[in-house]
């Protein structure tokens, strides 16, 4: 949709992408396999991703209810490198680069 010129000799301009959103889920990335380690205490959860991420998934939606597993893969996240978005009930890691905002 195009917004209004602002002076009558200027062109119209598109209007502007919608910000993005802090820890959203990029919308170009592979199909992510799902990791429900709920019920499943730490380092587990942790345990499990690693693996997955090993074994070539792209992203992966890892789905924990241990309170520690919060501080848990942040921190494995930060120290591979990974983006981690918060999704329901867990968080989608991925092993590649979100587009630009």
């Amino acid at each position: 949709m195009l917004g209004s010129a602002m002076s009558g000799d200027q062109p119209p301009v598109p209007d502007a992408a919608p910000a993005a959103v802090p820890g959203a889920v990029p919308e170009a990335v592979p199909e992510a396999v799902v990791l429900d380690a709920r019920g499943w205490r730490c380092p587990w959860p942790v345990v499990r991703l690693a693996r997955a991420l090993r074994d070539g998934a792209g992203a992966v939606d890892l789905l924990a209810d241990d309170p520690a597993a919060e501080g848990e893969v942040a921190a494995f996240a930060a120290a591979r490198g990974l983006t981690l978005a918060a999704i329901p009930g867990g968080w989608r890691v991925m092993a590649i680069e979100p587009p630009p905002a």
